[in-house]
């Protein structure tokens, strides 16, 4: 009876033991599911850490299409200004406070994660809502293998290779441009020596308005009639014209005299603040007889011709 009781409760035990071993192998496989997948999860926020509006994007050089904006205009200039180390100081002194608030990874994150969502939902519609696609509710079991070669096709390693990818840099950007383009502009405008402009003016003596306030016109803008032909210059010289112009709202304006002037709103593109300062000058109504050349009146004949003609009559 006692190695019957003695075997039994080595059953017994064995049973448990084995049991034990398939829930460790289970919990094991789980265990490494759930590591690649947190590998997908990390692997965005390390790309966040380290690039936490996207990397920076490649801008071509900005006077490269400065000649074909001079065909489509009379005159153009293109003033590049650069931020001096007064300047970065200052720059950096008002955005550290917007681009490192407390909990931006965390809102970051959601951010990119929404905006991925967004993107696969509309790519097909017929998978359902886009809180189905949320990366890091995704279940989906990868191999680590597959995650390596970049073969998994769970959305938490899909979000992943869309980040590296640099796909989402966009939303990011978007989320902080506005209040980096309204600092950039303030050091501009209130903080002195902060800018030079690219062909080497400093930011002293008038500060942006000195720059923008080339386009100012004179007292008096004639009518320019030399590609217009003679006639044109005879009819037409001494015409004068009006201007008009467009001064961006944050820049003191100088006296314009007569000129119309209507104040422009700062443009963003990428990360660079435009500016735009423009002088357009009109006529008054030209008719387009004005470019014609007088009409000679009927031609007299000259006083040998008429004895000839008389001749020729005489002999009829």
């Amino acid at each position: 009876i006692r190695e019957k009781l003695a075997r039994d409760e080595q059953r017994v035990r064995l049973k448990y033991l084995k049991q034990e071993a398939q829930k460790a192998k289970r919990a094991k496989e789980v265990a490494a599911v759930w590591y690649v997948q947190w590998l997908g999860t990390a692997t965005v926020l390390a790309r966040l850490i380290w690039w936490p509006y996207g990397k920076p994007p490649t801008t071509a050089d900005p006077s490269g299409n400065d000649e074909e904006l001079r065909d489509q205009v009379r005159k153009f200039r293109n003033t590049r200004l650069d931020l001096t180390e007064v300047g970065r100081g200052a720059f950096w002194e008002k955005i550290r406070h917007i681009v490192s608030k407390p909990g931006y990874l965390t809102g970051l994150y959601g951010r990119v994660a929404a905006e991925y969502a967004r993107r696969e939902a509309n790519d097909d519609a017929a998978q359902g809502h886009p809180d189905q696609f949320v990366p890091q509710h995704d279940p989906y079991p990868e191999s680590l293998e597959d995650a390596r070669q970049g073969t998994a096709r769970g959305h938490r390693w899909l979000f992943a290779y869309q980040m590296c990818q640099g796909t989402l840099d966009g939303s990011l950007r978007e989320s902080v441009e506005s209040d980096l383009a309204t600092a950039l502009l303030d050091t501009f405008l209130e903080v002195p020596n902060s800018w030079v402009a690219d062909e080497g003016e400093a930011s002293e003596g008038g500060g942006l308005a000195s720059v923008f306030s080339r386009i100012a016109p004179g007292e008096t803008i004639n009518l320019p009639t030399g590609n217009l032909g003679m006639a044109a210059r005879v009819n037409l010289g001494g015409t004068t014209m009006e201007s008009f112009i467009w001064w961006p709202r944050n820049v003191d304006a100088p006296d314009f005299g007569t000129a119309v002037v209507t104040l422009s709103e700062p443009a963003n593109v990428r990360n660079h603040v435009i500016l735009e300062a423009v002088r357009v000058d009109i006529s008054g109504a030209v008719m387009l007889s004005t470019f014609e050349s007088p009409k000679a009146g009927p031609r007299q004949p000259s006083s040998d011709e008429q004895e000839i003609e008389f001749e020729g009559e005489d002999e009829i």
